[in-house]
């Protein structure tokens, strides 16, 4: 049979020293760890009542603004329908007094010519530049 080399069974030995050292160290710093955990769940378990209380807090001031928002948009729609049916009507109004305002209009054009066909001094407004 052949034999194992002396200082392989050194290497290995060193090895599993340095592994089972390395596991203990793990088992220890699992420990630790385990440690860690259960004190932050303490803290959280600690602040779950205030986050419930802010999230409640928060459903109340949603519902409030939807509320707000439903009572503003009816209002804002009333002024929209208000403002749509007044222009509504002013358009109606100036479409039936249009034709008057032309002939009013075409009629003092007329005026004007027929009196600088004449002759007659027309008088005329002199608007001012106001400059730069």
């Amino acid at each position: 049979m052949n034999e194992l080399p002396g200082t392989w069974l050194w290497v290995t030995g060193i090895a599993s020293v340095f592994l089972s050292l390395f596991f203990v160290a793990m088992c220890g710093l699992l420990v630790v760890a385990i440690k860690q955990v259960a004190a932050l769940t303490e803290k959280v378990n600690d602040l779950v009542p205030q986050v419930k209380s802010l999230v409640e807090k928060v459903d109340q001031i949603a519902s409030s603004t939807r509320s707000t928002v439903d009572n503003v948009g009816g209002h804002a729609k009333g002024i929209a329908t208000s403002v749509d049916q007044i222009s509504t009507i002013f358009a109606q109004r100036f479409e039936q007094f249009a034709p008057v305002l032309g002939l009013l209009f075409t009629g003092a054009k007329v005026l004007k010519l027929i009196r600088e066909v004449r002759g007659e001094k027309v008088k005329r407004v002199k608007v001012k530049n106001p400059g730069p």
